[in-house]
């Protein structure tokens, strides 16, 4: 059956999703409409409408209409399915629903259900407890639809032009702060130049009496990207730990990526401490489930709590993260992100050839993450003897990998380079450790460094 955004949409549901529509369309339509036989006739399929199983002629045999009305049907099942997505939706969201209400009383002048609609939605805001940004800004949006609206005589509390416009500011300022810590963060991650923020002194010299978490959160965050800075590493720390409740689950998320962004800074630097540092916050984010976001276990961060835990000799712990968190990985690429997992734990090890073998099946499928596969699997064939022209030829893949990649960082593509250059010497019949060991000195920005300085060692 061609492609068109009906059969996308429905393709995208869930079991239960689908039997929530089929009941949906039940109750809007006749019982023997096209539609109705359409959908049920569908769901057999689902999610797996294959050309060969379901196509226009089947389904015209199938449902004794004629071909040229199975597109006609589809439309019916597609305006209604817009519309069952569109109210599932603000179940999920029910201050939407309400502005949406808010919206239609003011249209059509129904003061009375308007006036009514406001001091509900007021209320209900004032029983929450403010946890982010977004409190402010609901807050925002009722202070101006107060202030603003045609006849303000008939509210008996009007707080003002001056607390609305503080809340404005408010707004404002945290939401250029994300910004900002977003764009900095993207400049230190990619190398890209950094980019001109518009009104950012007037930004920071922004300072309110009751300044919001979100508000402090991303301010230290930004001022920690743009500094470097240790002291305002462990400041955005010990908040974090003791108020990030206080933030949205995917602020909550943002926040620690920067902390732990900063942890393999300064571990890239030689400072070891803080690997131990990097494991705290890992097993913070694993406890209340911080790396997960709309079901799925980030991969990034999946891959360091296994590297961390095993640097830090970790193993049982790790092997048992697997384990439990290994069926929240993206389905796509779960297997991919597991072998690695696996791998790292044996390399840490020592069991090179363990490592080989669980990534002989994979580098060659070049997923995101295919240069971190690359090279460790070199380094594991290293060890493990294998004819150097094979080594040699893996080095001339992973160099052109990286050199052709626009989303590795100047600073990591540096230092996987110095790696493999400093591989292929180690791999020369006669290797030159002078001028090996110049080269280590050359730059502290080398992947696997202390197992490079541990092979040069030991050439004689």
């Amino acid at each position: 059956m061609q492609q068109i955004d009906v059969v996308i949409l429905l393709k995208q549901l869930s079991s239960k999703e689908i039997k929530g529509f089929h009941t949906y369309l039940k109750n809007r339509v006749r019982a023997d409409s096209k539609a109705l036989k359409l959908l049920a006739y569908l769901r057999k399929h689902h999610p797996h409408f294959d050309e060969t199983k379901v196509n226009y002629e089947k389904v015209s045999k199938h449902l004794s209409i004629q071909a040229t009305l199975v597109s006609n049907t589809l439309s019916d099942i597609r305006i209604q399915l817009r519309k069952f997505l569109v109210e599932q939706y603000l179940e999920k969201v029910p201050f939407e629903r309400d502005q949406i209400l808010l919206q239609v009383y003011r249209d059509y002048r129904l003061s009375p259900l308007f006036d009514k609609q406001l001091k509900t939605m007021k209320k209900n805001l004032e029983k929450e407890t403010p946890k982010d940004l977004w409190y402010d800004f609901k807050q925002l949006q009722l202070e101006h639809e107060r202030y603003y609206y045609v006849d303000t005589k008939r509210w008996q509390r009007n707080l003002g032009i001056d607390k609305a416009m503080e809340y404005l500011d408010r707004f404002y300022a945290a939401a250029k702060w994300t910004y900002a810590s977003e764009l900095i963060n993207r400049g230190r991650i990619l190398s890209e130049p950094e980019t001109p923020i518009r009104c950012m002194d007037e930004t920071v010299a922004m300072s309110f009496e009751n300044e919001t978490p979100y508000h402090r959160f991303y301010r230290t965050a930004f001022q920690l990207i743009q500094n470097r800075n240790t002291d305002l590493y462990f400041e955005l720390k010990k908040t974090f730990i003791k108020e990030y409740t206080l933030l949205g689950k995917n602020d909550q998320f943002i926040i620690l990526s920067y902390l732990l962004n900063h942890t393999s800074f300064e571990i890239r630097k030689g400072k070891d401490e803080f690997i131990k540092e990097s494991f705290q916050l890992i097993k913070l984010g694993i406890q209340d489930q911080l790396f997960i976001i709309n079901g799925i276990f980030d991969s990034n961060h999946f891959l360091n709590a296994i590297e961390v835990a095993s640097n830090l000799q970790h193993f049982d712990w790790a092997w048992d993260f697997i384990a439990q968190w290994s069926s929240t990985l993206a389905p796509d690429t779960k297997d991919y992100y597991v072998s690695m997992g696996i791998a790292l734990i044996h390399f840490k090890r020592k069991d090179y050839e363990a490592c080989s073998d669980v990534l002989a099946p994979i580098v060659l499928k070049e997923p995101l993450d295919t240069q971190r596969g690359i090279l460790l699997h070199i380094i594991s064939l290293y060890e493990t003897n294998c004819a150097p022209d094979f080594i040699l030829s893996r080095c001339t893949t992973i160099k052109q990998f990286i050199r052709n990649s626009q989303f590795i960082s100047e600073d990591r593509r540096k230092g996987i380079l110095l790696a493999v250059k400093v591989l292929e010497i180690l791999l020369k019949p006669q290797p030159n450790k002078r001028k090996l060991n110049h080269l280590l000195k050359s730059s502290d920005n080398f992947h696997y460094k202390s197992w490079l300085i541990q092979k040069v060692k030991e050439l004689k």
